[in-house]
């Protein structure tokens, strides 16, 4: 992962930390977080602690997962990271 100017989206809980914490990782690393994804966006970061139920996507984490999926159907080249993808490279 190039963190150099990489604009990246936090989405759920984490296990690595506060969404500040994980957040100042990132801007650490260079990267700039952002609240929501969009064509601006190069990575979405899920986390770990992200419940699956049948209402997800009425979830605030759940409708930026949808706009990320949405956004990478519509051919922007964004990448959607697990928790524990995106710490290997942390």
């Amino acid at each position: 992962m190039n963190h150099e100017r990489a604009a990246i989206c936090f989405t759920g809980v984490f296990n690595t930390g506060t969404r500040k914490e994980v957040e100042a990782i990132a801007a650490k690393l260079g990267a700039t977080p952002r609240k929501d994804p969009s064509k601006s966006i190069h990575y979405v970061v899920i986390g770990s602690q992200v419940q699956v139920s049948p209402d997800w996507k009425h979830t605030s984490f759940g409708r930026k997962i949808q706009k990320a999926i949405e956004l990478r159907e519509s051919g922007h080249p964004l990448i959607i990271l697990k928790e524990q993808e995106w710490v290997r490279f942390t």
